[in-house]
């Protein structure tokens, strides 16, 4: 009896050593093939000391406030993170804002104008202009493309009329986009907290080129 507790002991220790290794090698490998995933498909934001979320690519920051506007998300359209957008938000009055940058693609700035301005007209049946124009973003004026919309849709937490924005700009090889949305109720208090935005985010002095990724095509519901 004695021999065969001794035999199945060493045994059973040799099995366990054996396991132990094989997890641990399984381990190793997987957190290997995670650093090389980190290192092909690198973040497209870097965060500053102060909060700002800098998009790589284009060099564009984007504070954690604006004003009353809130920093309260961000997303990647492509794999290279040449295509990002972030979103902010106001609670009283409520207002929805987000800020895409993306490669223009080679794709006129009037061209991309009308596409974005499809998009709206597609996700919103009832959609209605209400005026369209040339206008400008950012502290130094940059020339852009604006548009104004109402239709109806839940937001707040209620079905009511609406009020959107959509502004279009270009800076070298690439497009920035902006759109506003809040209650129609809001009146001139929600288009004046929209101006403030559209004419308070600031831009790089300069941009380095884009690469080609197609993130055009990639651009989420407004």
């Amino acid at each position: 009896m004695l021999i065969l507790k001794n035999l199945a002991l060493p045994g059973s220790n040799c099995l366990m050593r054996s396991d132990l290794s094989l997890l641990l090698a399984v381990i190793g490998l997987v957190l290997a093939l995670a650093s090389e995933r980190i290192v092909a498909a690198p973040a497209p934001f870097a965060v500053t000391l102060d909060g700002n979320m800098v998009h790589i690519a284009s060099g564009f920051s984007f504070p954690g406030k604006i004003g009353n506007f809130q920093r309260v998300m961000t997303r990647q359209y492509d794999v290279a993170g040449q295509g990002v957008s972030v979103g902010y938000e106001v609670d009283k009055p409520r207002i929805a804002a987000t800020i895409y940058v993306y490669p223009s693609n080679g794709r006129l700035v009037e061209t991309e104008f009308v596409v974005r301005e499809n998009e709206i007209v597609t996700l919103h049946q009832d959609t209605r202009l209400t005026d369209r124009g040339t206008g400008f973003v950012g502290p130094k004026k940059t020339p852009a493309l604006v548009a104004n919309y109402e239709y109806t849709d839940s937001f707040a937490g209620k079905v009511q009329p609406l009020r959107s924005r959509l502004v279009v700009a270009r800076r070298g090889d690439w497009n920035i986009e902006y759109r506003f949305t809040y209650a129609a109720s809001e009146g001139a208090n929600g288009a004046s907290l929209v101006d403030f935005l559209q004419n308070s985010f600031v831009w790089p002095e300069a941009m380095p080129p884009a690469q080609n990724s197609g993130a055009t095509g990639k651009k989420g519901k407004p």
